[in-house]
């Protein structure tokens, strides 16, 4: 490794000579069009508090799919009432 320089990790290292970064796309703003073309109205007000989760710590896939849904039947059942 002597000699060797220290090669920088990051959006310059893995993009190509002449091409600009990818932008980086929010894990909400990948599954937020999801939600609408499976017209899920009540998980996709509920996806952006989901994601964040309580006090910005992590959620996990399972969670989030099963808050989301929740989101779903909560609004479903609400529209059922009226």
């Amino acid at each position: 490794m002597a000699g060797r320089p220290y090669r920088r990790l990051g959006p310059s290292a893995a993009t190509p000579p002449g091409q600009q970064p990818r932008p980086v796309v929010q894990p909400r703003d990948r599954v937020r069009p999801i939600l609408a073309d499976l017209k899920l109205p009540g998980a996709l007000e509920a996806v952006g508090g989901i994601l964040a989760g309580p006090d910005g710590e992590a959620v996990t896939a399972t969670r989030t799919i099963e808050e989301l849904l929740e989101a779903q039947i909560a609004l479903r059942n609400i529209g059922r009432l009226k």
